[in-house]
């Protein structure tokens, strides 16, 4: 094969998107959003043994990556974690892993923004879910009695929020 017939071969592979799944699937993964994690919420949320499983064999079959917000928040749930996944079956390992559940669901937003980024998976979408605990943390951090200061987007991430003003944390803020 040819040197130029590699590179198209592999720049073609690369190019397609894979995604990251618990479980083989036929077809299309699904991508989680509000409508689908209410119901997982309230199904995890429920006494009946019955409703986990169903909602253990959505989350197997997600698109980790592109659901993994709402993953993070159902994961934010007190006991609801546990509920997410059946260790008995591989599938549920592979979910556990493959989307960090039980490091994501100690992480503030903060430091699931900050996650998600080091994983390459951080997307407007997630950003501004997140913005307003990110920007509320960030203001508390840098608070000072004497000074007013400002804050101001990096140029690598001005994709990420709805707006890009400049942000002053001021004493009456906090």
């Amino acid at each position: 094969m040819k040197q130029e017939t590699i590179d198209q071969v592999v720049q073609q592979l690369a190019d397609k998107y894979v995604p990251i799944t618990a479980s083989p699937i036929k077809g299309e993964a699904i991508v989680l959003d509000e409508e689908s994690y209410n119901s997982l919420y309230k199904m995890l949320n429920s006494s009946n043994e019955e409703d986990w499983k169903i909602a253990q064999l959505a989350l197997n079959t997600c698109d980790i990556r592109k659901s993994i917000y709402w993953i993070y928040k159902l994961s934010r749930g007190h006991w609801i974690c546990d509920r997410m996944v059946n260790l008995r079956f591989k599938a549920s390992r592979n979910f556990r892993d493959y989307s960090n559940l039980f490091g994501i669901s100690m992480k503030n937003s903060l430091a699931f923004a900050q996650w998600c980024d080091e994983k390459g998976w951080i997307t407007p979408e997630i950003y501004q879910y997140l913005e307003e605990d990110v920007i509320r943390m960030a203001k508390r951090q840098f608070f000072h009695n004497f000074y007013d200061v400002e804050f101001k987007i990096k140029e690598e991430y001005k994709h990420l929020p709805s707006n890009n003003n400049v942000i002053t944390a001021k004493i009456n803020d906090n």
